[in-house]
């Protein structure tokens, strides 16, 4: 984790679930039959969503975050709302 080194302050971290084998987390192979599926980063562009909308048919967050600000509290809200949906508790 670089984030000590470089001076960030503590992160939350995902606790996820084992890898299935394959080298993923996801449950699946990469063919869109785990559980949801989030990705945060800095280019999230109309081909990501397409192609997102055709092969991953379990609920799937393409989160956009400002490269010049970082994570900050509406980024970890958004992603906090999105978990909450994706495991039926609402939000």
């Amino acid at each position: 984790m670089p984030g000590p080194w470089l001076g960030l302050p503590p992160l939350p971290v995902v606790d996820w679930p084992e890898e299935d084998g394959d080298g993923d987390w996801d449950g699946g192979s990469g063919d869109g039959e785990g559980e949801g599926q989030g990705e945060v980063g800095g280019e999230v562009a109309a081909a990501d969503r397409e192609w997102v909308a055709a092969h991953h048919p379990a609920p799937a967050l393409l989160h956009r975050v400002d490269h010049r600000c970082g994570l900050i509290a509406a980024d970890f809200a958004a992603l906090e709302e999105w978990v909450r949906w994706a495991r039926g508790c609402g939000g």
